[in-house]
């Protein structure tokens, strides 16, 4: 009977190292899995920054453009009004030849 007590005990020995060693494995690729995802949450931030850099400076040269499209509006206009004010010039010397 000892013996027959010695096997069950070696049986349950066996059966329940074989159920430690299948959670070590499964602990195995959580860890592992758990280690990927915090990689690619890392990644995924840095780019985010990228990116909110990138935004950042893109915001930076619309306001600039936006400015130099103010000063060219007026820099057309001033050139509109030098033009309009020419015919009456013209004019002016176009009277001034004829009076000769």
């Amino acid at each position: 009977m000892a013996t027959a007590k010695k096997q069950e005990v070696r049986v349950k020995l066996h059966s329940k190292s074989h159920a430690v060693i299948a959670d070590l494995i499964s602990l195995e690729k959580q860890v592992v899995k758990s280690s990927k995802n915090k990689e690619l949450i890392g990644q995924a931030a840095k780019s985010m920054v990228q990116q909110e850099s990138a935004l950042s400076n893109s915001e930076n040269s619309l306001q600039k453009m936006q400015m130099m499209l103010t000063h060219l509006h007026y820099q057309a206009d001033s050139i509109y009004q030098s033009f309009s004010e020419v015919n009456p010039i013209n004019d002016q010397l176009a009277a001034l030849k004829s009076g000769k």
